[in-house]
Parts: structure tokens; C-alpha cells; sequence
């Protein structure tokens, strides 16, 4: 590889993960914040009560969105860098795996690196062939999606595998279709490697 093209890899590198451990530090603050956030929702969702019933979904379904979504934001934005961070380093379906090596030698990422996998982001950014491929197959069609919590704990009578998007905060598993990508170990990494990636692209 061209010495000034690995520097603009590397350079690349550094930034997506400045993205994705940004995109973490928001996670764990909302997450923190879920408690506080409840006791509003709570509050918000008496207004529903006393709506006419052709308004009151829609603003059941405004509340809960305005409780949800930021965790929700930050984990899909979190996804995203890693996923650049995975094309970088090996291509797109690992098309570039060869080509890139000098690349991964350089910030020391083997190929069992656990920024590799793009499964979870594809499943995210991929949502609507999930939910065509879903409601093919899924005989009572019990829609599960967006838990913060142990949602085998929480939700009894549904099989993992036909479960949407769940985050674990106490192990930081995200989970889909019973597809498992913890957090903490990406993280690890993507810590491991910034420095590595600035020094190299300096």
C-alpha cells in the first residue's frame, strides 16, 4: 500500500473512532439519565387520559418515542463508525481484506478483531428487509423492538430470534434476532486502536 494512501486510512480510522467512542460516551449518558426520563414520561402520559381516542395512540406513541429514541440514536450512530471502521480496514464483505493488510498490521488488528463483523449495523441499516423477512415467517407476528433492560426477563412467550432491536445495559449486549454484539468489547478496542491510528497518521 502507498505509504501517504495508508496515512489517509489511518487518518480515517482515527476519526471513526473519535465517532463511535463520542457516539458511547451519549449512549451511557442517556442510559444513565433513563431513571429521570421515566418519571417524565409518567408524567407526560396523564395528558393521554384525557384526549379524544383518535388522538390518543399518537401521542402515547410521541411520548414513548421521546423516551426511547436517544439511546436508541446514539447506539445506531455508534454502529456506523464501526462499520466504517470494519470497511477501512478490510473492504466492503472484506473485498479489500488482502489489500489492506499493511492497514491492519500497521494499528496491530487481526482478522478475529471484534470491529470486523458488520452484522448488527447491517440489521439496522438493512431494518425494512428485516421486517419483510420477519412477518414472512413469524406465526403470531408479536412485534418486540427498541427494550432497554434484560428483555428475556422482561418479555416471556416470544423466542429471542424473532426479537427486534434490545439493549442490555447491566452486560452491554445489543441484541437482534438473538444476534449478540457487546459494547464494552468493541470499545476496548476502538481505545486500543486510536492512538495507534493518530501517532501513524501523524
Amino acid at each position: 500500500m502507498d505509504s501517504f494512501l495508508l496515512k489517509l486510512f489511518q487518518a480515517q480510522i482515527a476519526i471513526q473512532c473519535k465517532f463511535a467512542l463520542l457516539s458511547h460516551d451519549e449512549l451511557t449518558r442517556r442510559i444513565a439519565s433513563l431513571h429521570d426520563d421515566h418519571d417524565l414520561v409518567r408524567a407526560r402520559t396523564s395528558e393521554v387520559f384525557d384526549m379524544p381516542d383518535n388522538e390518543r395512540l399518537a401521542k402515547a406513541i410521541e411520548i414513548g418515542m421521546d423516551w426511547s429514541a436517544p439511546p436508541w440514536l446514539a447506539i445506531q450512530s455508534f454502529l456506523s463508525a464501526i462499520a466504517n471502521i470494519s470497511k477501512a480496514l478490510w473492504g466492503q464483505r472484506g473485498k479489500f481484506g488482502v489489500e489492506r493488510e499493511p492497514l491492519r498490521r500497521s494499528l496491530g488488528v487481526a482478522d478475529s478483531s471484534p470491529l470486523r463483523p458488520t452484522s448488527m449495523r447491517n440489521h439496522f441499516d438493512h431494518f425494512d428487509e428485516r421486517l419483510d423477512a420477519w412477518f414472512a415467517i413469524s406465526t403470531d407476528h408479536n412485534y418486540v423492538d427498541m427494550n432497554i433492560g434484560n428483555v428475556a426477563a422482561m418479555i416471556k412467550g416470544i423466542p429471542e430470534d424473532e426479537m427486534f432491536r434490545s439493549f442490555d445495559p447491566s452486560t452491554g449486549d445489543l441484541i437482534f434476532w438473538g444476534d449478540r454484539y457487546n459494547l464494552p468489547t468493541i470499545v476496548v478496542e476502538v481505545q486500543r486502536i486510536m492512538p495507534l491510528a493518530i501517532q501513524a497518521s501523524a
